[in-house]
């Protein structure tokens, strides 16, 4: 949940603020609700109404102890400076941090002086021989000369001061997460960054939280002039009297050196980092200061700032966090990572014991809880384990089934040109994409492999379903066209036959469709001569019936002819086929190519924005793109599709929404639309060609059906492997495959309602068994074709989705075009050669055709009666 920040007197939010007389915030006020002196500097503060612990007495301003910080010579684990600054990034919560950095711990915690495992613990003051007193002398020597030391190195700053340039913190660019989100403008999708950070006004940092961070890292924080005099040379002092090495760095210090990339533990380091630590101090307000430091400081588990850390260990909102749960986060910082370190997911008795025994005990030192309230306080146990999956890594989302979309939101965005984003990971951008969270995760459960109860988890392993389109993304690799095509096999039907419906061919003409024919090229002397394809044939009972194996266009449609269709194209031209599926959402198409150099051959892809059908065709493709051997993408199937359930008026896809910078938009996708027009077609040649897709659902199996008898046009599709024993031994290696005497490769289901077109493909990821099979008993593979799996799934699918929503009917056909346009002549010849506008009934009258075998009989409306089913459904 993202609550909104509008009007922070909301109590609905959790906030409460106490004015002062002034108009200001009163500290004393907000002592009284529970907390003590919270601000040392004059400024406002936002306090909270939901954690009412009692308050201590008040106590005077200033009275806060110098905290005695220890840091370890060791550097952290795990550990690494990362660079690449951009241009600046201006707001409330100033900077994030650019590097982790080695923070001091306080005088009781863990390995800190006193602390358990830390310098002092157990030690007793014996007698003193003459060696003693002489490595006395000797260590009193040493601290004079690094007392020395720093009188100079403050004179250094004195002189420094006036010349050393400090920039603004909102003049340093520092990188943010940018995340993915659903359609649902909350749920994330994928997190992308180098560095998992989200920078917020520090108003929505509890005060509880910024009081725990000051207990655990920098107790004279709000009384120190940005470096802590005292801790300067307690630290020198124990650094060369053998104790352990100390940095004594405050909270301003601490944010200097990671906002500005100040490293090391050198004395010429620490001088500096003062010089700029005082002016931070000078020109920003505690509470300031305390924002910046929150935005950048490190937390570990890939987090910098207090927003990802939250959302790292909690799941929630830095403004949501508790007073005990700031106190984790607070304990965390002094050394998030390592076998040693504070993170509860990694080393909980560590991280509870500094929580315990140190911060708390400091929150009533301090002022910020009474004892009472501290001691009413237990260890959260709602702490998140670390997960580089989960949504608070640094990075996640490209590696799940919606990583393609991940890939295609970066193509798009970084090939727009309205307007320049910069780099998109480090941007903190929050990026609004158009993928319904509901379909997806619908469409996750029913198809994805790896998920549990899918209809693929109990199919062949070597199956897939996913790798839905073409990418070139620039930002997450390395801008390279990626992605996988697959032959349409006889979904591509539907395109040569809305390219005879654009040229006034009515689905009612007749074509001829026996079993094999001969076309130019195919079976005949000139491709027997020259080694080229054999006749075109059909699958089993896929003809025409017989005796005249002559039937409608539609009917072709339904039982799949590829003779009927491999002979459309040729009447339409093959690359009229092309530039009609690039229309209607087409935009890619592979052909093979050969190399001449080594006679090997690769699938060469075609952008059809930049290539016309007859740019390509003869020379690139040959007739059977008519029935689908050429290569597209299930995507571009899918947009096709689309355009179809639209009535002809396509939208470009397009996987971005918008996106935001903050609270502003900083872009806005345009939606891109032709209409039927542009395209080629008029709507009643796509109400025709709905029509005929819609008596392949009804007059094929059932189980495709939906639910409810809610309406739908679709199309099956396969494409062959191999036919017999040889041509599956030359394209099958495996030892699945031996024995086999036909496989396909592709299997498809295409559909759509009014509301939603969806396209499955199931193929091979096995480059050694590109096969496809399903099995229909256990242990026992069957040839898959595409009303079996992919129907099943188009059907669970659809039916998910669909659930509750209004059926809507599909459009009427309207039998428009020429009916004597086709190959062959009618069994019986028709009244009229060109059919009305209005269609109708032969029985009554209308223009229609006459119920002549095998021609089905047209009854409109709703819909035509039930032409014969085709033996083989699947095409």
């Amino acid at each position: 949940m993202n609550p909104s920040y509008g009007d922070s007197t909301n109590g609905a939010h959790g906030r409460a603020r106490v004015p002062d007389p002034g108009g200001g915030y009163d500290p004393d006020a907000e002592r009284d609700a529970g907390y003590g002196p919270s601000r040392r500097d004059g400024t406002g503060v936002v306090g909270t109404a939901s954690v009412r612990p009692v308050s201590p007495p008040p106590a005077a301003a200033g009275r806060a102890s110098v905290g005695r910080a220890s840091v370890g010579s060791a550097p952290v684990a795990g550990r690494a400076s990362v660079g690449g600054r951009a241009g600046a990034l201006t707001g409330p919560g100033g900077p994030g941090v650019l590097d982790p950095v080695e923070v001091p711990g306080g005088p009781a915690g863990p390995r800190g002086p006193r602390g358990p495992g830390g310098p002092g613990e157990g030690r007793g003051r014996g007698p003193k021989g003459p060696r003693g007193k002489r490595a006395r002398r000797r260590n009193i020597i040493l601290a004079s000369v690094a007392v020395f030391i720093i009188v100079a190195g403050l004179i250094v700053v004195g002189g420094t001061y006036y010349y050393d340039s400090v920039p603004e913190p909102n003049q340093i660019a520092l990188p943010e997460s940018t995340t993915v989100y659903y359609s649902d403008k909350t749920t994330p999708m994928a997190k992308l960054g180098d560095q998992n950070r989200t920078i917020i006004p520090r108003d929505q940092i509890p005060r509880w939280v910024q009081q725990a961070v000051v207990a655990a890292e920098d107790n004279s924080f709000y009384d120190n002039k940005g470096i802590d005099f005292k801790g300067i040379v307690r630290a020198a002092w124990n650094n060369v009297t053998g104790g352990s090495r100390q940095g004594a760095s405050t909270i301003t210090q601490q944010y200097v050196r990671n906002a500005f990339d100040l490293q090391g533990v050198s004395y010429a380091r620490k001088v500096r980092e003062a010089v700029m630590a005082v002016k931070i101090n000078q020109k920003y307000s505690k509470d300031e200061v305390m924002g910046f430091y929150l935005n950048t400081v490190y937390f570990g588990r890939g987090c910098y700032g207090i927003e990802a850390a939250a959302e790292a260990y909690f799941g929630k909102h830095a403004s949501e966090l508790t007073v005990a749960e700031g106190m984790v986060l607070a304990s965390v910082i002094k050394q998030p990572e390592g076998t040693d370190g504070f993170d509860p997911g990694k080393n909980l008795a560590n991280a509870q014991d500094r929580w315990n025994n140190y911060v708390r005990p400091n929150m009533v030192k301090l002022g910020f809880l009474k004892p009472e309230a501290a001691a009413a306080l237990t260890y959260p146990t709602n702490i998140i384990k670390p997960d580089s999956s989960s949504t608070g890594a640094a990075q996640f989302g490209k590696d799940t089934p919606t990583g393609f979309v991940v890939h295609h939101v970066m193509d798009e965005l970084s090939h727009q040109t309205d307007v320049n984003l910069g780099n998109l990971k480090t941007q903190g951008y929050k990026i609004i994409t158009t993928i319904d969270k509901r379909y997806e995760d619908a469409a996750i459960a029913i198809a994805d492999q790896g998920t549990k109860g899918s209809i693929m988890s109990t199919q062949p392993a070597r199956l897939q379903a996913d790798n839905a389109g073409i990418y070139s993304d620039p930002v997450l690799e390395n801008g390279d066209p990626a992605g996988l095509h697959f032959s349409p096999g006889s979904t591509m039907k539907v395109y040569t036959m809305t390219t005879a419906l654009s040229q006034h061919i009515s689905i009612d003409s007749y074509w001829d469709g026996p079993p094999s024919k001969v076309f130019p090229g195919r079976g005949d002397d000139y491709a027997k001569a020259h080694h080229l394809a054999g006749p075109v044939t059909n699958s089993d009972g896929d003809a025409c019936p017989k005796p005249t194996y002559v039937c409608t266009m539609q009917y072709a449609l339904q039982v799949s002819t590829n003779t009927v269709f491999y002979g459309v194209g040729q009447v339409v031209h093959p690359d009229k086929v092309i530039d009609m599926a690039h229309g209607l959402g087409i935009d890619h198409i592979w052909a093979p190519v050969t190399d001449p150099a080594t006679g090997a051959t690769h699938d060469q892809r075609y952008d059809l924005d930049k290539y016309k059908g007859a740019d390509i065709y003869p020379s690139k493709l040959g007739g059977e793109l008519a029935i689908g051997q050429y290569g597209i993408t299930v995507e571009d199937n899918a947009t096709g599709l689309a355009t179809l359930a639209a009535r002809g008026v396509h939208t470009k896809t397009h996987f971005v929404d918008y996106v935001m910078k903050g609270s502003q938009v900083v872009y806005k996708a345009r939606t891109q639309q032709t209409t039927p027009e542009q395209i080629g077609l008029t709507k009643e040649e796509v109400d025709d060609a709905t029509w005929a897709m819609s008596t392949v659902i009804d007059n094929g199996l059932p189980k495709n059906r939906l639910s409810g008898g809610r309406k739908a046009a679709s199309k099956t599709g396969t494409w062959e492997l191999c036919h017999d024993a040889a041509s599956c031994k030359a394209a099958c290696q495996a030892p699945t495959c031996k024995g086999k005497t036909s496989a396909n490769s592709d299997a498809w289901y295409a559909g759509f309602t009014p509301q939603l077109a969806t396209v499955v493909h199931i193929g091979s990821k096995d480059p050694k068994d590109r096969s496809i099979a399903f099995y229909d008993r256990p242990g026992h593979e069957a040839n898959m074709n595409g009303a079996n799996t992919p129907g099943d799934i188009w059907k669970k699918f659809m039916d998910t989705v669909l659930a509750g929503k209004q059926k809507v009917a599909l459009p009427t056909p309207k039998h428009v075009g020429r009916v004597d346009a086709g190959n062959a002549a009618s069994p019986e010849p028709a009244p009229s050669t060109e059919q009305g506008n209005g269609g109708g009934n032969p029985t009554d009258g209308g223009g229609g055709q006459p119920c002549v075998p095998p021609q089905p009989c047209v009854s409109l409306p709703p819909t035509p009666d039930p032409s014969p089913s085709r033996k083989h459904p699947g095409g």
